[in-house]
């Protein structure tokens, strides 16, 4: 899959002698806890409708089925409300007499925010999972 852990050339032999199904399980454990803190922001970065909420509340993590890894951001599907997430960060184009709405980019912003803090938290969690293949192998 490509991941290399800087500087821990132990970890990434090991990593690289897992199957292809354990290392995408791996990888999304991992996104998971990265994609926290980002989630986090992302709806501080809102400035919720006082009424609903549903862009806030629709913010969060879908496991990508057939690929390698997970998607952030609005979800739309069943309960979720997340529809207009596009035009808040990107805003429109104008529109006749009705003008146009200018975006806020409140997941760039959340994303730069965040770049340094995910890192960290995913060279740690790399180092924990496979720490705890070592220690599941000695134990055998």
């Amino acid at each position: 899959m490509g991941v290399v852990l800087s500087g821990v050339k132990i970890f990434d032999e090991i990593y690289e002698e897992l199957t292809i199904a354990q290392q995408k399980g791996i990888d999304i454990k991992v996104f998971k806890k990265v994609a926290k803190p980002l989630i986090k922001q992302i709806r501080k970065n809102l400035r919720p409708n006082k009424r609903t909420g549903n862009l806030s509340k629709s913010i969060g993590v879908k496991n990508l089925k057939k690929k390698e890894g997970i998607r952030i951001g609005a979800r739309v599907f069943g309960r979720w409300k997340g529809y207009h997430g596009h035009l808040l960060e990107n805003g429109s184009k104008k529109r006749g007499k009705y003008g146009n709405m200018n975006g806020t980019s409140f997941f760039s912003k959340a994303i730069d925010t965040t770049a340094t803090e995910s890192e960290k938290i995913m060279t740690q969690e790399y180092a924990n999972v496979i720490t705890d293949i070592i220690q599941k192998a000695k134990k055998n």
